[in-house]
């Protein structure tokens, strides 16, 4: 990590980027659960990088359910 930092590499931005490109491909409890984040700083990353689950279960498809084009 320290040659990494010596490098030049910002090491929190890119952390912070992983989470809140992750967030965007998932529910943030579902992530907060994965990484072992509290569910309130996997909203507020959400909410930073603009995600919006708040439809989330209506794009869900049932069982058996053929995915639309």
């Amino acid at each position: 990590m320290n040659q990494l930092a010596k490098s030049g590499i910002n090491l929190l931005g890119a952390r912070l980027g992983a989470i809140r490109t992750l967030v965007l491909e998932m529910p943030p409890a579902v992530a907060a659960q994965a990484l072992g984040y509290t569910a309130e700083c996997a909203e507020d990353h959400a909410t930073l990088a603009g995600a919006s689950w708040a439809s989330y279960a209506s794009h869900r498809r049932r069982p058996g359910e053929l995915a639309t084009p």
